[in-house]
């Protein structure tokens, strides 16, 4: 709330890659998942993912993986 620092916006830069299915913005994977009520999706003392942010991100590739077509 009383957070010191403007918000960055390199991830949101990104959107012209957003169509491409080998690209994914984690800013919107892990936004969605606070707004739905997730914790600790950061370290509380650093920007890094923490565990729970690291399954949310690879539960995300899993799917994306699993709706390409390869073959």
């Amino acid at each position: 709330v009383d957070n010191p620092y403007k918000p960055n916006d390199i991830l949101s830069k990104g959107n012209r890659f957003d169509s491409l299915p080998y690209f994914i913005n984690t800013k919107y994977v892990l936004t969605e998942a606070a707004e739905n009520g997730v914790n600790d999706i950061y370290w509380a003392d650093d920007s890094h993912w923490s565990p729970i942010g690291a399954k949310i991100v690879a539960e995300e590739i899993a799917r994306r993986v699993d709706s390409l077509e390869l073959f």
